[in-house]
């Protein structure tokens, strides 16, 4: 599995938890931020690039499904 190991199941496992507490806005840009730098490996990625790369894949990703295909992506709990 190379260096990194399980690093990347343990991710998306706290995201799944994550995103039931607090919901799809919240956990998805962070789960992408800690997977992009993790995956960048030492490249010439930006904290900057990588924030705007993960809020725009996420917001992307949320209009897309509740407008175009008019489904729900989960609140969490804390916002219910």
């Amino acid at each position: 599995m190379g260096e990194n190991g399980g690093v990347p199941y343990f991710i998306i496992t706290a995201y799944i938890a994550v995103m039931t507490a607090a919901g799809y806005l919240i956990a998805t840009p962070a789960a992408l931020y800690v997977l992009t730098t993790m995956f960048a490996g030492g490249g010439s990625s930006t904290l900057k690039g990588r924030l705007l790369f993960s809020v725009a894949v996420a917001v992307i990703i949320y209009v897309i499904y509740v407008y175009a295909f008019g489904l729900t992506l989960p609140s969490g709990m804390l916002f219910e």
